[in-house]
């Protein structure tokens, strides 16, 4: 539902506090718009998915 308020309602959205409609990856930092991209993300694209760590910070 949120989403939707985002996509076509977004200064109710802004107004009402709803959080923001993009997510980022913990593991590697990709930025994405929803939290099921995150998911498919997570098990086909993301550079760490197997080795379950980030690399955020550049370590």
């Amino acid at each position: 539902m949120e989403q939707h308020c985002w996509v076509a309602h977004p200064r109710e959205a802004a107004k009402k506090g709803f959080g923001s409609p993009s997510t980022q990856c913990d593991l590697c930092g990709a930025p994405l718009r929803r939290k099921d991209y995150l998911k498919r993300h997570k098990k086909s694209a993301c550079p760490f998915k197997d080795r379950g760590e980030g690399n955020v910070s550049g370590t």
